[in-house]
C-alpha cells in the first residue's frame, strides 16, 4: 500500500499534467516565479481555464497544502497558517542583525 505522501505527489502530479496540457493546446504559458508578473498573460491563463483545469488547479494548492502539514513540524504548519511571519525571514545582512538584535 502505498504512503500518503505517494498519493498526493500523485495526485499533484497528474494535476499538474492536466493544467500543462489545457494550457499547451490553447497555446498560454503557465505563469511561473521566474518571470516578472505580467497582468495579461495571468489574465489570459485565469480565463482559459475550463472547468477541468479550475478543479485541477485547486486540487494542486490543497494537496500541496497537505504535504506542507504532513511534512513540517506542528508549531510551523499553525504559524504559517495563522500568517504570523517572523520580520527577519525578509531580511539579510545589517538588516538581518539588526531585526535578531531587537528580538523579532
Amino acid at each position: 500500500m502505498t504512503s500518503e505522501l505517494s498519493r498526493l505527489a500523485a495526485l499533484i502530479s497528474s494535476s499538474v499534467s492536466t493544467i500543462e496540457t489545457a494550457c499547451e493546446a490553447k497555446g498560454i504559458e503557465v505563469p511561473s516565479l521566474k518571470s516578472i508578473f505580467e497582468p495579461e498573460q495571468d489574465r489570459a491563463f485565469r480565463s482559459a481555464s475550463d472547468a477541468t483545469v479550475a478543479n485541477a488547479i485547486k486540487v494542486v494548492v490543497a494537496a500541496t497544502h497537505q504535504v506542507n502539514a504532513i511534512l513540517e513540524s506542528p508549531y510551523a504548519t499553525l504559524r504559517n497558517a495563522s500568517g504570523a511571519v517572523r520580520p527577519y525571514i525578509f531580511c539579510a545582512g545589517s538588516f538581518l542583525s539588526d531585526a535578531i538584535s531587537r528580538g523579532f
